[in-house]
């Protein structure tokens, strides 16, 4: 790819969410290993999905291939975790319910207000 780099430092822990996409072509050829997402921000490295608390994937720290067949060709939103010295990918979980399918306006839009940090909230009827 030629953009390759040594992460030196970490200067500030980065809480929000981004958006991501499980490839369509995750076949499971891995089963013990946590699947790859692609953050739609260039900037952001591969990330290693890891179950998060209250998402309802990931049961038990692992990925069913159902799971991963409904998360394949989604938006997900995902946060970091951390990232181990010794692993090549950052590891992150996932902060929500799916935004939906890519290429869906609805989730695209979703996407963009998740990615500049844009509450998605009702209005109040005050």
């Amino acid at each position: 790819s030629g953009r390759e780099g040594i992460v030196v430092s970490v200067l500030r822990r980065d809480d929000r969410a981004h958006p991501a996409v499980l490839a369509t072509a995750y076949d499971g050829s891995l089963p013990n290993r946590a699947p790859i997402l692609f953050p739609r921000d260039e900037r952001l490295p591969r990330m290693r999905l890891t179950p998060g608390n209250d998402a309802p994937y990931g049961q038990n720290g692992n990925f069913s291939m159902e799971e991963l067949a409904q998360l394949a060709g989604q938006l997900l939103p995902v946060k970091f975790v951390e990232w181990p010295a010794t692993s090549t990918f950052p590891k992150f979980e996932l902060a929500g319910p799916p935004l939906g399918r890519v290429g869906d306006a609805a989730a695209e839009s979703a996407s963009i207000l998740l990615e500049n940090q844009v509450k998605l909230e009702p209005f109040s009827e005050e």
